[in-house]
């Protein structure tokens, strides 16, 4: 029982938010071509003059098509699957569980390469709360010889504990194919655990503030 008539149009109402199945199929293939989502919608909106959807309906098409990819996998068996299909270098540390990863590393093949031909000059670097897990990310970045600057590799971490970070480095060191050609300059900030690793895993380096 209502206390009120119909309303005559259904403006405010959820569904008239919701994408009809020919804009659900355009997302789709435009999410796979990188494009943004804002500018999905505006393209989705110029299409179509009467469409009233939100920003929410294309993060939620994403979302569906995100889970039904990986399937039965979780997000993270499914983010070590695509590390693994795409041959990137990747390693990481699970719980006392045996379950949950703790640690986690990766570097694009690319990447690699760069580093085995440009390791001279190499930047070590975290960011905080910069992520919707809130977990510290370690970059590593490098320098070639016409001074730009290319990724070494990544890592989250649970914890910024010195056992952490020298893991990490110790992992960088090893994609070094001649051994003999170690990091001359290591540029940190004034973080005293990051620095420490750094004159563990490559005492020769010049350590740079």
């Amino acid at each position: 029982m209502h206390n009120h008539g119909l309303d005559d149009k259904l403006l405010g109402h959820s569904i008239v938010f919701c994408l009809v199945p020919e804009d659900k199929e355009l997302v789709s293939d435009m999410t796979l071509n990188m494009v943004a989502p804002k500018n999905i919608l505006v393209y989705l909106k110029q299409k179509n003059t009467l469409n009233v959807s939100n920003i929410k309906q294309i993060y939620k098409v994403r979302a569906q098509d995100n889970k039904a990819i990986r399937g039965p996998r979780s997000k993270m068996q499914q983010l070590l699957k695509l590390l693994e299909d795409d041959k990137y270098v990747s390693r990481y540390i699970v719980c006392d569980d045996k379950v949950t990863v703790r640690d986690i590393f990766w570097s694009h093949p690319d990447s690699v390469k760069i580093f085995n031909t440009f390791s001279f000059v190499l930047i070590y670097d975290s960011t905080y709360k910069a992520n919707k897990y809130r977990l510290p990310l370690l970059e590593i970045v490098g320098v070639t010889s016409t001074k730009m600057t290319y990724s070494v590799s990544f890592e989250f971490s649970k914890s910024e504990k010195e056992d952490n970070i020298t893991w990490v480095l110790g992992i960088c060191k090893t994609m070094l194919k001649d051994q003999e050609n170690m990091p001359q300059v290591i540029i940190t900030d004034h973080d005293i655990t990051l620095m420490n690793s750094v004159s563990t895993m490559f005492p020769n380096s010049f350590a740079s503030l």
